[in-house]
């Protein structure tokens, strides 16, 4: 057969062949008297088992080693390959990636471009104090994602605030994609927990109070959720004005187990000075969760009486003027004084 022949036979290209054949991969068995090339069907055969082999990812030199060494271990040729291969999808993963951080990013120009591939590159190399730099220098244009991926990974509290800075210089059209990334770690570690509350608190926007609401609610589902995490939202939606009663109870609960209890204390008190009509609803449950309370709870719940104005509260500090602790007692006594 001529090398024409064997081109459509195949599908492998006249060019391919000759170079095939130049190599030694692939040499015709005869040539004619006009010294063309003259393919056998074993040569054909051959050619099938070169174009295999290379479609599974070998090299030439492979191919051949392997068609001539019978004592080639085909399983480590194997697997050599598919390490390769996977080190390269490694690579054009983290390249699309990339080029999906720069696009989000929307430039405008090249400059645009370039201004947010620098900014990519700090945040993922060097010392923290380059990635604080990089982003106190940052463009308006903010490649979002990555911003949130280094703010809850960075060890170094100082360029984690400037991270969470540039985070929310974004402005509320970044909050809605952040929030599945951001609900996902919650529950994560207290620290990156932290983090994630802050950046939230840090927005005024709707969708980042509705995610604080969500995070709240998880709480009561989630026990990788730790109470302090729950504690600094129910904070940071008393701080927004937003008092359904989960937030009332989880100030109250706070008070009771003594985390973030002054803080809790003066959310309650923002609560009743803010809403007069929940003032009996604040009291009340203070009260109920007084009943079942030990010493230290009650001493808590009779200093949170100390803030809350009105004359509901002061009623209720003369009910713990006749506490059977003297501690307990004194303080009411003290509070009333005032």
């Amino acid at each position: 057969m001529r090398i024409g022949e064997v081109s459509e036979l195949s599908g492998v290209s006249v060019r391919m062949l000759r170079h095939y054949d130049r190599t030694g991969l692939l040499t015709p068995s005869h040539r004619t008297s006009a010294g063309y090339r003259d393919y056998t069907p074993a040569d054909l055969d051959r050619l099938l088992r070169v174009e295999a082999l290379r479609s599974l990812g070998l090299s030439l030199a492979e191919v051949r080693d392997a068609l001539t060494d019978p004592g080639m271990s085909a399983a480590s040729v194997l697997d050599d390959i598919r390490a390769r291969t996977l080190l390269r999808i490694r690579a054009e993963r983290e390249l699309l990636d990339r080029l999906d951080e720069v696009r989000a990013a929307t430039p405008t120009d090249w400059k645009d471009a370039l201004d947010v591939t620098a900014l990519l590159t700090a945040l993922r190399e060097g010392p923290s104090r380059r990635r604080q730099a990089a982003v106190i220098q940052s463009p308006d244009r903010q490649p979002v994602a990555a911003l949130v991926a280094s703010y809850l990974e960075e060890p170094d509290d100082n360029a984690a605030g400037a991270l969470r800075w540039s985070l929310l210089r974004s402005g509320e059209a970044a909050v809605p994609g952040l929030l599945c990334h951001l609900l996902e770690r919650i529950g994560g570690d207290p620290v990156t927990d932290r983090r994630i509350i802050d950046l939230l608190d840090g927005s005024d926007a709707p969708a980042a109070t509705a995610a604080l609401e969500d995070v709240l609610l998880m709480s009561d589902t989630d026990e990788n959720i730790c109470p302090d995490t729950a504690a600094r939202v129910a904070t940071a939606l008393a701080r927004r004005g937003i008092r359904p009663e989960k937030v009332i109870d989880t100030l109250v609960g706070m008070v009771r187990d003594g985390i973030r209890d002054t803080e809790a204390a003066d959310a309650l008190a923002g609560v009743v000075r803010d809403d007069p009509g929940a003032c009996s609803t604040v009291i009340g449950k203070l009260l109920t969760t007084a009943e079942d309370s030990g010493i230290p709870a009650r001493l808590r719940i009779v200093q949170a009486f100390g803030d809350i104005p009105g004359a509901g509260a002061r009623e209720a500090l003369e009910r713990f003027a006749g506490d059977e602790d003297t501690t307990v007692a004194g303080t009411a006594h003290y509070l009333l004084g005032r």
